[in-house]
């Protein structure tokens, strides 16, 4: 799933989306909405993520829509998509046209701090029409019920509230929020003037807790905030409370993007997988750099009406038009450029037709710093292990990453089949590395998208390797950052002889094989005086890999192995032998 989050005080958006806190919500908190995913020309879905560290209870969205241009699912039809399903109930009603309510309840007091996702599904109210990508949806209220929030508990709860959208059926330059105050219905007569914030400004005031209308100047994020002057002179202010508005005057910005092209429909017959960069400017011009089947392709051109543009480049090597029509959206909501690419042609709304292959990307916008005294959240060292579905502990490829202080992605993959790649890049703000090379004289390729966001919990992503013009394997993407221990040994094992175990199988071996050696200071590895003339092992604590040679018996060829160690697991996984027919080999700590 690509989920698009704006860290400001944990909240996210996506098209045509508003969202707002109460004051409840933790910054420890967040909610991720994805942009909007189209099921047909008409309907679709958008996908919610709620995460907290804290001990919830519940959590509450509100969902503000303009019935005449959407339509929303009735209750009981919403899907979750991820979470725990047995501590988590999702109940939602439509409290009127316009407004629904989604709320997540649990009998235990527990942390989501993987999340929780459901989807909702869209569709035009209007028959026949196409549903856009600016949709006319508030999200308000989302308020996290805890003991941490219950003490510390505001004594008016002057929170500000979005209580809808005003000014037409759309959000437009001529469109306005209500807001409001959530307050005791009992302390309303304290109440004796109300001043509204945006990012420090003052936007309105109103006499007692009528609500007031606000109009942003554009698309972006903003901090609203309230200061309630009661009758007998006292001041309460509210807390801050975080809203990104989007699809309101929305305008080019400078940045720089990067993403991979991917049709595995096409993938064995067309120049359909490959990569994108797209460098934008504030004045609306941009210029795009697309990698197809080994062939760069470069063109220049003004974005049109919502931030559009469109690009025609004629292929030298298949003689082919090759059109790209892609979108930049809001900055600081999702920070994405999404688009397609095809041979065929484009229709106005986007819809490809005709050609050999269509392709969707989504390049994400490249975090980097020029500030020596800032550095990336995510930066260190990382192993990763690509293994088949279902078998995470086969890798047919491994890789070393480093994330560098300023966001650069520099990491060096291998094949089973003894090919070695090095990619370099940057990742997004949401930690995630897009990563594409064309290999075997453009014969075949490497795609990945590899996600270090949460590197508690482990690297995660998908890669696609094709090695030949009928062989592409789908691979699953499992890792863990790497740093050296103080103690200066790659693994947390026992002193002692024999404290690691190896075991092979798979490819050349009849059998599982097992071995044991000792992992000493400095990293060191003692073989055993019985197997020293078949087996050999080296560990690099540099960047936490492995490589090393095993004869399974007096008359079998050696084969070599290598690998990667997984932290987290304390283990290491690799591969056996070279070429097609490969096994697998695990390092573990002895028992």
């Amino acid at each position: 799933m690509n989920f698009h989050s704006m860290h400001r005080t944990g909240v996210a958006a996506a098209f045509g989306l508003l969202l707002g806190f109460g004051s409840t919500l933790h910054a420890e908190s967040s909610f991720i909405v994805s942009e909007l995913e189209k099921t047909g020309p008409s309907q679709g879905y958008i996908q919610f993520t709620l995460k907290t560290t804290a001990a919830a209870s519940a959590l509450g969205v509100e969902l503000k829509y303009d019935p005449k241009q959407i339509r929303l699912s009735e209750p009981g039809s919403i899907q979750v998509v991820s979470g725990s399903a047995e501590d988590f109930s999702l109940e939602s009603n439509v409290d009127s046209p316009g407004d629904m309510r989604v709320v997540l309840s649990s009998p235990k007091l527990r942390k989501l701090a993987s999340g929780i996702s459901f989807r909702v599904p869209v569709q035009s109210s209007v028959k026949g029409a196409v549903l856009g990508n600016y949709l006319p949806v508030a999200v308000s209220n989302i308020e996290l019920s805890d003991l941490e929030a219950r003490s510390a508990a505001a004594k008016l709860g002057t929170t500000v509230r979005l209580q809808g959208l005003t000014g037409g059926d759309t959000l437009n330059g001529k469109a306005g929020i209500r807001l409001g105050l959530d307050i005791l219905k009992d302390e309303t007569s304290k109440v004796k003037t109300v001043e509204y914030f945006a990012d420090g400004v003052k936007v309105q005031t109103s006499t007692g807790v009528s609500p007031v209308t606000w109009t942003p100047k554009g698309s972006g994020s903003f901090e609203l905030s309230a200061r309630v002057t009661q009758t007998d002179g006292t001041v309460v202010t509210a807390r801050a409370m975080p809203v990104v508005v989007t699809g309101l005057a929305t305008a080019p910005f400078k940045g720089s993007y990067s993403g991979v092209v991917s049709d595995r429909s096409g993938a064995f017959a067309s120049a359909a997988t490959g990569e994108v960069q797209v460098l934008t400017t504030a004045l609306g011009s941009y210029s795009v750099r697309l990698t197809l089947n080994g062939e760069t392709l470069t063109d220049s051109g003004k974005f049109g009406a919502e931030s559009v543009g469109v690009s025609s480049i004629v292929s030298k090597a298949s003689k082919k038009t090759v059109r790209l029509r892609f979108q930049q959206e809001a900055k600081d909501i999702s920070d994405k450029i999404s688009g397609i690419v095809t041979d065929g042609t484009i229709a106005a709304d986007g819809t490809p037709k005709g050609g050999t292959f269509a392709s969707k990307f989504t390049a994400r916008r490249n975090v980097w710093t020029d500030d020596p005294k800032k550095t990336v959240e995510l930066a260190g060292k990382y192993t990763v292990a690509a293994s088949p579905a279902g078998t995470p502990g086969s890798p047919k490829a491994t890789g070393a990453v480093t994330v560098g202080s300023t966001g650069t992605v520099v990491g060096l993959f291998s094949h089973a089949d003894g090919t070695r790649v090095t990619q370099s890049g940057f990742i997004s703000k949401e930690g995630i590395w897009e990563t594409y090379a064309s290999l075997y004289k453009a014969a075949g390729f490497l795609t990945g998208s590899i996600d270090f966001s949460d590197r508690d919990r482990g690297v995660a992503g998908d890669m696609v390797w094709r090695t030949g013009a009928k062989s592409v394997a789908d691979l699953d993407v499992s890792g863990s950052s790497f740093k050296l221990p103080a103690s200066g040994l790659v693994l947390p094992v026992k002193s002692g002889a024999g404290n690691v175990k190896l075991e092979f199988a798979g490819g050349p071996l009849s059998q599982t094989v097992s071995k044991t050696v000792t992992l000493g200071a400095r990293n060191t590895v003692t073989i055993p005086s019985a197997d020293a003339q078949v087996l050999s092992l080296k560990l690099d604590p540099s960047n936490g890999t492995f490589t090393g040679s095993l004869r399974p018996s007096a008359k079998g060829l050696v084969q070599p192995f290598s690998g990667v160690l997984l932290q987290n697991g304390s283990q290491g996984v690799g591969y056996l032998g070279s070429g097609v027919n490969t096994g697998w080999v695990r390092l573990d700590l002895a028992r």
